[in-house]
């Protein structure tokens, strides 16, 4: 009877053991995802790892002592228990969510910084318009700030909104600063690429000296491919069309840069 008892206990200390894992690295989520941030109910998956921690690890010290620990040595138990529950926990979701964005990439249609463009069949195109904002698309995927900088117009800003509601719009600046940083003893700007796939331009519309490009790409921000919609606003100056605004529509939540 002792041995099924000790086994029944194994297993169960087992299973609950497993439901505190898989209930931290849902909090993990929770902390390091903002697509899982804006789901709130993953907090309770905080007392659920709580108990599953408590009862696993109460029915693997039941199974194999006789009951006289005391409330100091109950709680530093169970302390030390959620620490490691904690780190280990973690090192999963890391290692589970490389292995996800590596993935995804590997499914990606072409290498990070290079897509390609096409152009819908019922598309109304101003062929200056489309040439410029190509020129503009590939100098983002290839992250050139320094062609980046000469399209935006001094008064350029953009603005994001996802699908939850969240609200980001960035400035000139902030924008440049994304994509500028030092390299080395060469001091060359060079570009921060974010891996990707297919455009698809469906209208470049010249009104006046102001042209309207609708737009959408495939994009991995860090949490998966998504689709993501844009309008870009173009003003001609001295012959040349500069960026004005730029509004996007994203799955995930957009973050000041």
């Amino acid at each position: 009877m002792t041995s099924i008892d000790s086994t029944i206990c194994f297993v169960a200390s087992s299973v609950f053991r497993a439901g505190g894992m898989i209930s931290a690295i849902r909090l993990w989520d929770f902390v390091f995802s903002p697509s899982y941030r804006r789901n709130r109910l993953l907090l309770l998956f905080l007392p659920a790892a709580l108990l599953c921690l408590w009862l696993g690890d109460g029915l693997s010290v039941g199974a194999a002592s006789s009951g006289s620990e005391n409330t100091a040595e109950l709680l530093g138990r169970l302390a030390r228990s959620g620490i490691e529950l904690a780190a280990v926990s973690f090192v999963a979701m890391w290692i589970r969510r490389t292995i996800q964005q590596r993935r995804a990439r590997a499914r990606s249609p072409l290498p990070a910084g290079r897509s390609t463009t096409e152009v819908h069949g019922d598309a109304l195109i101003a062929p200056d318009l489309l040439e410029a904002s190509e020129q503009f698309l590939r100098s983002v995927d290839n992250g050139d700030g320094e062609r980046v900088q000469a399209a935006y117009d001094p008064e350029f800003s953009c603005v994001r909104v996802a699908d939850s509601g969240g609200f980001a719009q960035l400035s000139r600046s902030r924008m440049l600063a994304f994509f500028a940083r030092e390299s080395g003893k060469e001091g060359r700007s060079i570009g921060h690429a974010i891996p990707t796939g297919e455009t698809m331009l469906y209208r470049a519309e010249v009104i006046g000296d102001f042209g309207f490009v609708l737009l959408t790409r495939r994009k991995d921000l860090g949490s998966g491919w998504e689709p993501m919609f844009y309008c870009l606003i173009w003003k001609r100056d001295e012959g040349q069309w500069k960026l004005v605004r730029e509004f996007v529509h994203q799955r995930t939540v957009p973050k000041a840069l």
